[in-house]
């Protein structure tokens, strides 16, 4: 079941799976004396490396899912930049499943043609 991802707030336990897998990994390497000299700090500066290192991911999740949730809005947009004439380019969010894409696209599309043929129509009758 898709959420609106502008108001989602707290990740399902689905959600959370691949992040724990992440989390797993990432306590793995810095309890390591050789793989945690290559952990990129700056990269992980949000996720209290220390509290990686010594709590339990049911524990840390609590405290930084907001670093998993998205608190502005995703979605599919049309590209505005340079492209081939006749043609539209769009941007879509890689967190987006097939299904969401194949049910959002339409809209999007139709959208842009039916403003393309209403900007026509309204310049036709101007000149």
């Amino acid at each position: 079941m898709e959420r609106d991802i502008l108001t989602k707030m707290k990740l399902t336990f689905r959600e959370q799976q691949p992040i724990r897998l992440w989390f797993l990994y990432l306590q793995t390497c810095l309890r390591d004396e050789v793989l945690s000299k290559k952990v990129n700090r700056n990269f992980y500066k949000d996720w209290h490396l220390n509290s990686v290192k010594t709590q339990k991911f049911n524990t840390w999740i609590k405290s930084h899912q907001h670093l998993f949730t998205k608190e502005f809005e995703s979605k599919i947009k049309l590209y505005q930049g340079k492209r081939t004439p006749n043609s539209i380019l769009i941007e879509i969010p890689l967190d987006y499943t097939v299904q969401k894409i194949q049910r959002d696209i339409g809209k999007v599309i139709l959208l842009k043609i039916e403003f393309i043929n209403w900007l026509g129509t309204n310049l036709l009758i101007i000149n």
